[in-house]
């Protein structure tokens, strides 16, 4: 709805604060680096001039790594750390080289934009309000400072307006958008060979000295799972309120000191009526326009009537132009202005916003309302414990840290602090649930510090109200399996290689006879298979395996009469001869315009990310870059 954009581009006191409390962050937190100039800091590379600092690359690093490690299978040891590094320092180069373009280029975005970017950032919110301890939690865990990571933010949002640059420069030609509108709705006409690797498999015997043999050369691939048992101390901040003891004369200067949050703010209910102003209407036009309208409404017209007819707020003009109560900063400031002036059922002259020309009546006023201390009893209860209990958790928290490092097992630490020693059993690398299976406790539970050292890790962060520090209880190394356990394992691997093979070997038999000239049919019953034929398949068809359709669009056209003939291997293992009869274009014409407007749209998507590829490229051919 129109009004709803209103409200979005809503410039109130409460987003000009939000905004401050993002910049008193910053102020407070992010001038840890003014000193890093008194001491040399080590580079990795030179960029024209510019140095990539080596701690900016182990960042990199570390944020690259736990990526890997929680979106994914790879443990630890997978990775290889050189070629990781490497692949980290290109990125770094191609951010650094798109960095100085945008400079060069005059590119800006704003403190502004830059802060209210941040604050819709869900990652960075809790309840849908921006916090700052989730803030400083998440940027702190991912290497940067308030300011390096505003300034990281700043530099990607300038990149990404050369790459909207060259996607907005781009056009398409009729011819291109009538080619690419005729070969998206070809037709083709198809049969196709499946040769089934199910009806291979029986046929398949395995020696058994194959098997001690694939045994031998791949034991390393048939070894058990790493596990350890941990043991672990956890606080959770939910966990301390009942720990909060409070006299009621606390609660009651809580309330007087907290009494802005529960003050139920005044709301208007105000209806208007909107005459937009847009490429098609001049301010002078929808001006003309609300004064008759007005006219209307003073000579006697029922408001709500008239806002039904003419009203161009389609959210609004149903209901005859009703917005319902709304607190005071949910418009655009000339609407809001002119409402905080009207009286219960008195009407503005037209109103001159960003959107058009309103004509706006208050309808109501709900007053503000103060609850009083023992209507609020309950959730003043609970809403003190929490505030107490985030000072309990941060007092707790901090000790066992401390504490992490002075005690050399967790029982003296449990004692300490009031809590118990939990354990999680044997789990591996692989666990998928429970705490454990946390990327942040297995890094720590892996690692030499606690896997040979035997040392408490240090405070883990699980999220911003739960923290634990993990030892290694016990530990079972990974071990070769015996071959009595894995024979049965190894037999189906090599029935199924040699299953895999023997449908590609009848494959491509097939495609040799049907090119020499054999008859279909012979073909078919020699792969021991049947044909099926479809006409006018299409490239979206939804009743073929894709892997099929893909490969008929990838055959040549056949010349007339004759036939193109491929093959592909499904994912499951089904080999697929096929065969292209003929293909048929349609009248690109014919297609509607709005899906010409699509497809002309993503056509010239495609080119401007060519054109930014090119120019990423060109960049960097022309750059002085120097590796340390």
């Amino acid at each position: 709805m129109l009004i709803q954009e209103m409200r979005n581009r809503s410039h109130g006191i409460v987003a000009k604060f939000i905004v401050g409390m993002i910049i008193i962050v910053f102020a407070l937190f992010g001038f840890g680096s003014i000193t890093t100039f008194l001491v040399p800091v080590p580079k990795v590379a030179s960029v024209n001039g510019d140095a990539i600092e080596e701690q900016e690359m182990l960042n990199a690093v570390k944020r690259q790594r736990s990526i890997l490690l929680s979106n994914s299978q790879s443990r630890p040891e997978d990775i290889d750390d050189d070629r990781l590094r490497q692949m980290v320092l290109s990125d770094l180069i191609d951010r650094k080289l798109l960095n100085q373009a945008a400079s060069d280029l005059g590119l800006y975005f704003s403190d502004r934009k830059l802060d209210e970017d941040m604050l819709r950032t869900p990652s960075f919110q809790i309840d849908g309000e921006f916090n700052a301890d989730q803030f400083r939690l998440l940027i702190r865990s991912a290497g940067y400072t308030p300011l390096s990571y505003r300034e990281v933010i700043r530099q990607e949002s300038k990149s990404r307006q050369i790459n909207h640059g060259f996607a907005a420069s781009e056009f398409v030609t009729p011819s291109e958008i009538n080619l690419a509108a005729s070969l998206s709705q070809q037709l083709r006409n198809i049969a196709y060979l499946p040769i089934k690797i199910e009806n291979v498999r029986h046929d398949v015997n395995i020696d058994e000295q194959a098997i001690v043999e694939y045994y031998a050369s791949h034991r390393s691939e048939f070894v058990t799972e790493e596990e350890i048992d941990l043991e672990y101390l956890e606080i959770r901040k939910a966990d301390l309120t009942e720990e909060v003891v409070y006299e009621q004369s606390a609660l009651r200067s809580f309330y007087e000191e907290a009494m802005d949050g529960y003050v139920q703010p005044e709301e208007r209910r105000a209806a208007h009526i909107l005459i937009e102003v847009n490429a098609e209407v001049t301010a002078a036009q929808a001006k003309e326009k609300i004064e008759a309208i007005y006219k209307r409404i003073v000579g006697g017209e029922d408001f709500a009537a008239v806002a039904k007819e003419t009203s161009e707020d389609p959210g609004s003009a149903e209901l005859g132009g009703d917005l319902g109560y709304n607190p005071q900063g949910t418009f655009v400031e000339a609407f809001e202005e002119a409402l905080d002036n009207l009286t219960p059922g008195q009407l503005t002259e037209p109103v001159l916003s960003e959107f058009g020309y309103h004509l706006i009546k208050l309808m109501g006023i709900k007053e503000a309302v103060v609850p009083l201390f023992d209507e609020l009893a309950e959730k003043l209860d609970k809403d003190y414990r929490l505030l107490k209990a985030e000072e309990l958790f941060v007092a707790k928290s901090s000790k066992l840290s401390e504490l992490a490092y002075e005690f050399p097992d967790l029982e003296g630490i449990a004692i300490e602090l009031g809590l118990s020693v939990e354990t999680t059993g044997w789990v591996s690398r692989s666990v998928t649930e429970g705490f454990a299976a946390n990327s942040q406790v297995m890094n720590a539970a892996f690692s030499d510090d606690l896997l040979k050292d035997g040392n408490n890790s240090d405070l883990i962060e699980i999220d911003t109200d739960y923290h634990v520090v993990v030892r290694v209880k016990d530990h079972k190394p990974s071990d070769a399996k015996e071959f009595t356990v894995v024979q049965s394992e190894i037999r189906d691997i090599l029935i199924e290689a040699a299953a895999r093979a023997k449908v590609i070997e009848t494959a491509e038999e097939a495609l040799v006879l049907l090119k020499s000239g054999s008859i279909t049919r012979f073909v078919a019953d020699n792969a021991g298979s049947r044909w099926v034929v479809l006409d006018g398949i299409s490239r979206q068809q939804r009743e073929l395996d894709p892997q099929i359709t893909l490969a008929a669009f990838r055959l040549a056209r056949p010349a007339e009469g004759e036939k193109t003939v491929g093959s592909t291997i499904l994912g499951n293992g089904d080999a697929v001869v096929i065969s292209v009869t003929k293909v048929i274009n349609k009248d690109a014409s014919k297609l509607p315009e709005a899906e010409k407007k699509g497809l002309s749209g993503l056509l010239a998507a495609g080119k401007g990310n060519l054109a930014y590829t090119e120019f990423r490229n060109g960049l960097k051919v022309s750059a002085d870059i120097e590796r340390f």
